[in-house]
């Protein structure tokens, strides 16, 4: 299938009720370095195996189950002061809205944002407005991974890749409208001034990667007007990973950790300034023995590992501060 690429502008907003338009609108935009759709169908409407005794195919019926593939990727950042109240989270900080498509959910408390996973079936979800070549794409139901990386000296970036279902089953003829964005006047944090934390290890590490990534499974449904209800989040695995120096093995021992399966803190922090500051914490982490590279004849460990949870649901804790 093709892949819709050229986007001008998107929007995005949670949705009160699975696959219900919560009102989305052009304040409710969402500033990105790309974003491509994947429209696929349940069914193709074929009939190629009917036989009809002469060559050919018969005509098709209707499609159904028309659904997205969806890739949003862009700058990581906030709003540039604190936090005020939940309540306004998803307008002080829009990508909010795609990390509840990702179940993950927050509060608000003393300026700070506190993000952790919530299950999977209780997962929220968003709207999706794309607008591109004068159409716009309104795509309901959306759920998916979510994805936050850096190198060191450079922007982080968020990843959202998912799925939703097509409002109407086809696009609208649509101008791009003029889009408000929340942030647009602030500047990203660089991955800079951060003190690492792997137990008591305190690595050097060229940058980092922590992925949300979850089970989806599509929900197809004779019921529904377009033949399919959508999507359910199964499962959850939280996958973390950095490039770091190695350092003798009597100050950390990534390969015995490894094998006794014995739990690390991790806690990273990417910049300092209030309401532009990302603290990522996994109290239980578990370690991956090592792959071994070379950086100029320097020795680099390239870590990776998993999140797990202590009292449920709680693999990580990401802080806007």
């Amino acid at each position: 299938m093709p892949k819709i690429l050229v986007a001008q502008g998107l929007t995005a907003l949670r949705e009160a009720a699975y696959r219900t338009d919560a009102g989305l609108s052009t304040s409710d935009g969402i500033e990105f370095t790309e974003a491509t759709l994947t429209p696929r169908d349940a069914f193709d409407g074929s009939r190629a195996d009917v036989r009809h005794g002469t060559g050919g195919e018969l005509v098709p019926t209707s499609r159904a189950g028309r659904t997205y593939d969806i890739t949003l990727r862009g700058e990581l950042k906030g709003r540039g002061a604190a936090y005020t109240t939940t309540a306004n989270v998803l307008s002080e900080f829009p990508l909010y809205n795609i990390m509840l498509g990702a179940a993950l959910s927050g509060s608000v408390a003393g300026g700070e944002i506190s993000v952790t996973p919530v299950r999977p079936d209780n997962s929220g979800s968003f709207t999706l407005g794309f607008y591109t070549s004068d159409n716009l794409h309104k795509v309901e139901g959306c759920r998916g991974s979510f994805v936050v990386e850096a190198n060191a000296g450079e922007r982080a970036f968020w990843e959202f890749n998912g799925q939703g279902v097509i409002a109407d089953s086809y696009p609208v003829s649509q101008t791009l409208p003029a889009i408000t964005y929340a942030t647009q006047s602030g500047s990203p944090p660089v991955y800079t001034a951060d003190t690492p934390a792997l137990g008591n290890w305190t690595p050097v590490i060229g940058g980092y990667r922590f992925e949300v990534a979850n089970d989806i499974a599509p929900r197809q449904d004779g019921g529904a007007s377009l033949g399919h209800a959508g999507f359910v989040l199964t499962n959850r695995t939280l996958n973390w990973s950095f490039p770091g120096e190695s350092v003798n093995l009597d100050t950390f021992d990534p390969w015995s950790t490894s094998i006794s399966g014995t739990t690390q803190q991790l806690q990273l922090d990417h910049g300092s300034a209030t309401g532009n500051s990302f603290q990522y914490t996994l109290d239980d982490a578990s370690v991956s023995a090592p792959e071994d590279t070379s950086d100029n004849g320097k020795l680099i460990w390239n870590l990776s590992g998993r999140g797990h949870i202590d009292s449920g649901n709680d693999e990580i804790t990401i802080t806007i501060k």
